[in-house]
This record gives C-alpha cells, sequence and structure tokens, in this order.
C-alpha cells in the first residue's frame, strides 16, 4: 500500500487488506530455478588429461557441500529476482570450520545495499569496474581484535565528541554519526574497499613450447635471458676443447672427436667465444619477452576517517573482483533500469489491494436490508429484530404497510476490475495458469498444456541466461580459491578419501592409485585454467523422461552413449550408489532382463490388443 492510501483508509476506518499476488510468482520462479539445478563442470583448457577436469569437479563439489552451496545460490537467485540485484561473495575463512589449518572456500551472500560498485562499470560480472566494495557493521572488540593498532583510535571508542571529534570541525554531520557507530549495539562500520592500480604485466614466452613464465620486471626478464644464454653458451662451449702443439692449434670437438684447424691460440680462443654467443643467441631467440600495460588488484579497509589497513589482494595475482553480482533485468546502462520482476507487478498489486477494498467499502456501508414499519407496529420493533435475520435497519414511519429496504448490490464494475487486475499479474508476469498448475479447463490436452507450459518457459529464458552467466563466474571464482588455498594433501583427503571408503565398502572395482601418482596430477591442479560449464536441466519432468528415452533409442541403435550420462539426465533417486555400481562394473550394462521389460511394456499398453472404438490415427 502506498502511505497517502493507507492512511485515508484509515481515517475512514476502512480494513486495509492486501493479498500478496506477487509471492505466488516469486514462488514459481525461484522454484523452477531450484528444479533446473545441475552440479557444474570444470573443463581443462587444451589437451590435458580429462582426468584433471574430473578431479577438478570433484573438489569444487565438496567446496559447495561444506559451504551450503546450493543453499546459497538459491537464496541469491530468490532476493535478486525480487529486488532486482543480489551479491554472492567468494572468499576463504578460517570460521566455523572444521580444517583450522587450512581453512575452507566460502561463499556469502551479501545483505541488501551493503555492496556498491563503480558506475562506469558495463560488463556483467563488473569486472571492468575500478573499485567494488562491501559495507559492514563489526562489533568493537572483534575490530580491535582485528586491528589491534587502532585500538584508540576516534571510530573504535565512539567517544567523539570528548576526543574532538567535533561535527562542527570535522565536516560530518551530527546525524550521520550514527552512521559510522552504533552505540546500542556496540558496532562500528567498516568499508572493505576493494580497488586497482595500474601495472605493468611481464612475460616471458618459450615459442616451441608456449610455456608463459611472469616475470617481476623487464629488468627480471633481461637478468632471465641473460642467464638463459650463459648457460646454452656455456654447455655448447664445454663440448670443445683448444689442442696445441709444435706443428699445429687447433679446435676439437670432444663429443664428436673432428679437430677444427686455427693459426693461433688467440684464433682459437675467439672462435670458442663465438660458438658460446652463437648457441647463447640461439636459444635466447626461443623466448620472447611481452609488457604488457594492465591493473593490479588491491584491498583496504577504512571507518569513520580512518584507515584501518591497505595492502595487495589476498587472491594472488587474480585480476578479478570477488563479488558475483546476479541481475535478472538491465536493458540500459542506467543504474536504475536494474530491476527486478516484481517491479512491473507493482502497480497491477496495488489496483487490485484498492479495488477490493473499495468494493468492501461500498457494501459496508450500503443497506444491510431493512425495513420501513407503520408507526402502529412500533411495540414489536424490538420483537421482529430478533426474528428477522441480520437486518441492518429497522425503522417506523407515520402510515402504511410494511415496506422493505433491499441490500446493497455488488458492483459489476469492480468486479471486473479485479478480474482484469488478476489476469494481468499473469500477463506481465508470464506465468500462466498451466505454468501455475492452477488451470480448471478440462477439455484442453496434454499436449496443449504442455505446448503453454513452454510459451510460458520462454518468458524466462533472459532471466535464466543471466542466472548462467552468474553461476559461471561464482564457480570460476570457487576454483580460483580451491587452486589457491587447498593444498595439494587436502585434495587427496577430499577426493582420496571418498573413494578409499568406496572401494572398503565394495562399491568400486579399480584399484587404488598411488599416493604419488595423485600428488603429481593435483599438483598440476593447482597451475592450470579451467572452463567452468553449468547448464540446466528441462523444465519439466516429462521434458526429461523424454531426453532419456530418446537417448536409450540412440544406444539401442549402436550409439556409444555412456550409461553414467543417461542416469545423470534421469530423475531417479541414489544416483550416486548407482553411479558407483557401474563403475565397479566398468560402466557397462548388465545383460537385459526381457522378461523385465515385458512386464514394463504391458504396463504402458504395448504389445496390447486396442479395443474397439479407439482411434489408431
Amino acid at each position: 500500500w502506498r502511505s497517502e492510501d493507507r492512511v485515508s483508509l484509515e481515517q475512514e476506518r476502512r480494513p486495509v487488506l492486501a493479498f500478496n499476488a506477487l509471492h505466488p510468482v516469486v514462488n514459481f520462479v525461484s522454484g523452477y530455478q531450484s528444479d533446473r539445478w545441475q552440479d557444474p563442470r570444470a573443463f581443462p583448457r587444451g589437451s590435458e588429461d580429462e582426468q584433471l577436469g574430473r578431479d577438478a569437479t570433484s573438489e569444487l563439489k565438496y567446496a559447495m557441500d561444506v559451504s551450503k552451496g546450493q543453499y546459497k545460490f538459491h537464496t541469491q537467485f530468490r532476493r535478486g529476482y525480487i529486488g532486482g540485484l543480489q551479491v554472492m561473495e567468494v572468499g576463504h575463512t578460517f570460521d566455523n570450520t572444521d580444517d583450522i589449518i587450512e581453512g575452507e572456500v566460502s561463499l556469502t551472500v551479501l545483505p541488501q545495499n551493503a555492496w556498491y560498485c563503480d558506475p562506469g562499470a558495463r560488463e556483467y560480472d563488473r569486472n571492468d569496474a575500478w573499485w567494488q566494495g562491501k559495507l559492514l557493521w563489526i562489533g568493537v572488540d572483534e575490530a580491535k581484535q582485528r586491528w589491534p593498532g587502532k585500538k584508540f583510535s576516534y571510530s573504535f571508542a565512539g567517544l567523539w565528541d570528548s576526543t574532538g571529534a567535533d561535527p562542527r570541525t570535522t565536516g560530518v554531520p551530527e546525524q550521520l554519526l550514527t552512521e559510522y557507530y552504533a552505540k546500542d549495539a556496540e558496532q562500528i562500520r567498516v568499508m572493505q574497499h576493494w580497488y586497482r592500480v595500474p601495472k605493468k604485466v611481464v612475460l616471458v614466452v618459450d615459442t616451441p613450447t608456449q610455456q608463459i613464465i611472469p616475470m617481476q620486471s623487464e629488468a627480471e626478464a633481461d637478468k632471465f635471458l641473460k642467464t638463459m644464454r650463459d648457460q646454452a653458451g656455456q654447455a655448447m662451449a664445454s663440448r670443445f676443447k683448444t689442442i696445441q702443439s709444435s706443428e699445429a692449434v687447433g679446435l676439437q670437438d670432444m663429443e664428436t672427436g673432428q679437430t677444427l684447424p686455427m693459426p693461433t691460440m688467440e684464433a682459437a680462443d675467439q672462435q670458442l667465444d663465438n660458438i658460446r654467443k652463437q648457441a647463447g643467441e640461439a636459444v635466447a631467440q626461443k623466448y620472447r619477452v611481452i609488457v604488457r600495460d594492465r591493473t593490479a588488484l588491491r584491498t583496504t579497509h577504512m571507518t569513520a576517517w580512518d584507515l584501518l589497513d591497505d595492502g595487495p589482494s589476498p587472491y594472488l595475482d587474480d585480476w578479478r573482483m570477488p563479488f558475483s553480482p546476479f541481475i535478472p533485468y538491465q536493458d540500459t546502462d542506467d543504474l536504475y533500469s536494474i530491476k527486478g520482476g516484481i517491479r512491473d507487478l507493482k502497480d497491477a498489486q496495488r489496483e487490485l489491494n484498492w479495488n477490493h477494498s473499495t468494493l468492501q467499502d461500498e457494501l459496508v456501508r450500503g443497506p444491510k436490508s431493512g425495513w420501513w414499519l407503520p408507526k402502529d407496529m412500533e411495540a414489536q420493533v424490538e420483537d421482529l429484530r430478533q426474528k428477522i435475520h441480520r437486518s441492518g435497519f429497522m425503522g417506523t414511519y407515520n402510515s402504511g404497510v410494511p415496506q422493505q429496504i433491499s441490500p446493497a448490490i455488488i458492483s459489476e464494475g469492480f468486479m471486473r476490475l479485479m478480474q482484469f487486475d488478476q489476469a494481468a499479474l499473469m500477463w506481465i508476469s508470464g506465468i500462466n495458469a498451466e505454468l501455475a498448475g492452477q488451470t480448471t479447463q478440462k477439455t484442453v490436452s496434454g499436449r496443449a498444456i504442455q505446448a503453454r507450459q513452454a510459451g510460458g518457459l520462454v518468458g524466462l529464458s533472459s532471466v535464466m541466461m543471466r542466472w548462467q552467466m552468474t553461476q559461471e563466474y561464482t564457480f570460476t571464482l570457487l576454483l580460483k580459491r580451491i587452486q589457491q588455498f587447498y593444498s595439494v594433501e587436502k585434495m587427496i583427503r577430499v577426493l582420496g578419501q571418498s573413494q578409499r571408503e568406496a572401494r572398503t565398502m565394495g562399491m568400486l572395482g579399480q584399484r587404488i592409485e598411488p599416493s604419488e601418482l595423485l600428488a603429481e596430477r593435483f599438483k598440476h591442479l593447482k597451475e592450470i585454467d579451467f572452463d567452468i560449464r553449468v547448464g540446466f536441466q528441462d523444465a519439466a519432468p516429462t521434458a526429461r523422461q523424454a531426453v532419456v528415452a530418446q537417448m536409450l533409442q540412440f544406444m539401442a541403435a549402436g550409439m556409444p552413449i555412456p550409461p553414467n550420462l543417461i542416469l545423470e539426465a534421469s530423475d531417479v533417486p541414489y544416483k550416486e550408489e548407482i553411479k558407483a555400481a557401474l563403475e565397479k562394473q566398468g560402466n557397462q550394462l548388465g545383460p537385459p532382463n526381457e522378461m523385465l521389460a515385458k512386464v514394463l511394456g504391458a504396463g504402458q499398453g504395448q504389445g496390447q490388443k486396442q479395443p474397439d472404438g479407439v482411434n489408431l490415427s
């Protein structure tokens, strides 16, 4: 309700009723996101072993489990669809975790309006922003523990008036002091600010192998090339030795045994020096130095007018901001065009409530039926009030016969307006009755209902595409944190322990890989780059069932479709246990059960004669 409308109703002693028609829309779209959820997949870039991708996917699943990831993602989607913007922070923490040595990666859905960003950023993930940040409320005791050197600062003391922080001299209006210090809660406002600074990136590229070696400066790159040049020259020069006798001087190749005659020892030394330089230059030409103007990410904490700390990003040299936004709609670069699914529905919601309230007011204020009685029946009025059901009015007049006053008639106009408002909510949101499961028409075929559902879901494609981009960026950050903060030993524990338990229980048949091989593989996993892919399940269970049926038909036709892919596409429970059983038998299906196939076929009406009168066309 608008505040002025609410005041108007309350002054007239009218009930302020609100039928929340927006909540079912939010429930449906959020449930649609949850129903289509699928775990991420990580793929190594280049020709690396596919096993690395499976290992990275397993590590992502573990990180999702310990951080309650699926719930956090659902919360971000629901809040974002309502308000138009919701941000997830991907970080690393030692709080609330059993692993106090290495900690765990963390997913945090930031409070509403706690995130801010450079308004000039245009990319969806906002990584082209020069600065981003978040606003926090931190307890004074916790703040003193995190920044012990600032425990006597104005901001932490909260006693600005007694420490010289007079609003007349600081320029901070008195009414804004509560934005920095919550006296009752004993909390201070802290701003965590992430910003970029210009930086030159120097890379040395090994041209034959395409290996990239980062350098801190051009001088370091030159030093590296000189070292490679000297080592190669020295290695080549060590193959030769000078030979001098009374008859001749020569330079002998000790590997081939050939001797190159020289006129003098000085000429031999000069030739050896030329060989050294040529070998060094040949090796140096394999490398290429690339210098690029980039930016480095830094972070700082501030409160009131105090700088608490400032330093490089804790996430190594990653240029990505740690915040992953979800923006359902933004049709222009204008910040005010950011919106969720509710903004366009508010007017229809308000009009629905207003029309219902007005209609109810007419019924309350209008006559509830009544009687005009002759004067000579005045003595019977009280008795008649008890006998005539809920008479709104009963009075007498001088002469005549009793006359009944008709009750108010429900306004047809308001009823039509309310029906229009309800229909408008459906039109604007795109959530039709078939999608919401509220259709009451009995003459519509199942195919027609499914077609209407598919048409309605098209309207959500834009939102789901943006949501997919949000997930891909979030999972990319999550994998970066795993590569940085998870040691090789922890990666082996996460993956290896589950494998050992499964084999102990007889669920897996393969031999256990030696720890040395696992360690080498996970070292490689920490170094290479991955692409993240996030897909969605089909919207309806019937559609997913059709996909499984198609895959089975392809398999029957001879296409080599792995059984675990068919299992992944299905809706059957206990997928992990079935996967383990499949892996135990080498991902090979068992022999077909003909009797079971006959029973299932009979249950589905296959192989049976159709009764008379059935249209077989």
